[in-house]
């Protein structure tokens, strides 16, 4: 009877797996039940009601084969095969020699399409599809293809089939642009034989934010402010920052002749940074863009414009 190999994992939902079995003499139909206690076959866990084969004379053996179309969501790790036959061979019956797994399968839904989380947001939502009851799930995430997962719930539970969701109390302190989400069954038996992750990348960044000058500040060419420059930075990820402005509300995008300062202590940003010397690019729509050194798409612009003023 098969599937009787050890090692077989068989996945909820998965559709004509096939039980195969060899039969002597003649006779039919068969009844194919499973068990997830390896001795009790319910009626409930009837397979198929089966036509044996017929052996083609003068042999008297043949292999018969029969669909179980879909896997039902009963996951269980020790399931074993029973086919039996009817009326008067009802006691004609036989076993598969090993037990096999019945598994459920899941699919990350979001993140994994390019969206960027920052550090520390507390209205993330991981979701995710379930084929099967799997109540326990393991969560993380990993920051490369090869990476290895980080569990940010190593067992979550009041999971059920279909969809289902987590909240993410807080993003992790990493900055990196190809993060993957990991997901398993929580329970030891199964998680090797779930274990997936996310189908494309998403980001987790630092999130700057540029606090002053606010909009409408005024600076005079020419004229030393000291401490101006303020910012706000999420996690610990970002050592070195630089800063750039723009006279026309960024649509230059921050060229680098128009760099304030350089290699900047990020976490000087609640002490200031000074501007002197404001120069000659008088506009009422200046911003700033205060950036990652090591990673230009970490970064914060003005939420508002400031002017440069002659005097």
């Amino acid at each position: 009877t098969l599937p009787d190999t050890a090692g077989i994992t068989w996945k909820v939902g998965d559709t004509n797996r096939l039980i195969q079995w060899e039969s002597t003499g003649t006779f039919s139909p068969l009844q194919i039940h499973y068990s997830t206690d390896g001795s009790t076959y319910p009626d409930e866990n009837l397979i198929a009601t089966a036509t044996n084969c017929t052996p083609t004379a003068p042999a008297v053996k043949c292999n018969g084969q029969a669909a179980w179309n879909p896997i039902p969501d009963d996951i269980d790790s020790a399931v074993t095969i029973r086919i039996r036959g009817t009326g008067s061979e009802s006691d004609v019956v036989d076993y598969s020699a090993n037990t096999f797994k019945i598994v459920g399968g899941l699919d990350v839904i979001d993140p994994e399409n390019g969206q960027i989380w920052y550090i520390g947001d507390t209205t993330r939502q991981i979701t995710w599809d379930a084929q099967g009851t799997i109540t326990n799930v393991k969560i993380g995430y990993k920051t490369s293809s090869g990476g290895v997962c980080q569990w940010i719930a190593p067992n979550d539970g009041g999971h059920t089939s279909g969809a289902n969701s987590f909240d993410w109390p807080s993003v992790a302190n990493v900055k990196t642009e190809t993060a993957y989400i990991c997901l398993a069954d929580a329970d030891p038996a199964f998680e090797n034989d779930t274990l997936v992750f996310g189908d494309n990348t998403f980001s987790i960044r630092p999130k700057i934010v540029v606090l002053a000058p606010v909009g409408g500040t005024r600076l005079e060419v020419d004229g030393d402010y000291p401490n101006l420059i303020k910012w706000s930075i999420t996690g610990t990820q970002t050592s070195l920052v630089e800063i750039r402005y723009s006279v026309n509300g960024g649509a230059d995008d921050y060229p680098a002749g128009q760099t304030i300062a350089t290699n900047v202590d990020a976490t000087t940003g609640a002490i200031g940074v000074s501007w002197n010397n404001i120069p000659d690019d008088i506009s009422n729509n200046v911003t700033l863009r205060i950036f990652d050194l090591n990673q230009s798409l970490v970064k914060g612009e003005s939420a508002q414009p400031f002017k440069i003023v002659g005097t």
